[in-house]
């Protein structure tokens, strides 16, 4: 009987999972405010150095949204 209030119990597992989507939220939030900025460079002064770090947060994310089911597996 244990066993099944156990399982039906997951109060502490919706509370850790809300935490953890709260704080994604803030990341994402503040991803997009990075990219609404255009990175924090102006156009005159992006260099090939940007492009790299774009590109490299690009694969990051890809990974990411692969891992989430979003994208497909390449």
């Amino acid at each position: 009987m244990a066993r099944n209030k156990a399982q039906r119990d997951n109060s502490q597992a919706l509370a850790a999972f809300m935490n953890n989507k709260d704080q994604i939220d803030q990341l994402l939030a503040a991803l997009k405010n990075l990219s609404d900025e255009h990175f924090n460079v102006s156009p005159e002064d992006v260099n090939w150095s940007h492009v790299g770090s774009q590109g490299q947060w690009l694969e990051q994310l890809q990974n990411l949204a692969r891992f989430a089911g979003i994208l497909p597996e390449e």
